[in-house]
């Protein structure tokens, strides 16, 4: 799917980001990888869910800085699939592993 059929479809916003907006999720991710290296060592299923946090916060930084949000119903699945869209077939499989640990976090 691409970027323009996501907005049709009202699974992405059009969204201006300030770069203190971007930046804030930014900081978040490196929180989030440096909080999931500490607690591998004692709780894997949580380091996995702290490096899936990661992961989403760097995305969304991602779609900021392109003038996009995720629609709130479903947020990380539209946020996966913006990825996708947006970077195309050289990433699918990298962005496709990142999308089955949302589902894996989830279900």
């Amino acid at each position: 799917m691409r970027v323009d059929e996501l907005l049709k479809k009202r699974r992405i916003h059009r969204h201006r980001a300030s770069p203190e907006e971007i930046k804030r999720l930014l900081e978040l991710t490196d929180r989030d990888i440096r909080m999931a290296r500490l607690t591998m060592a004692e709780d894997w299923d949580w380091a996995f869910s702290i490096a899936y946090n990661a992961v989403l916060q760097s995305a969304r930084a991602f779609m900021y800085s392109h003038g996009y949000r995720p629609a709130a119903e479903q947020g990380h699945k539209n946020t996966f699939a913006f990825m996708r869209a947006a970077l195309g077939e050289e990433l699918a499989s990298t962005i496709g592993y990142f999308d089955r640990m949302r589902k894996k976090r989830i279900g």
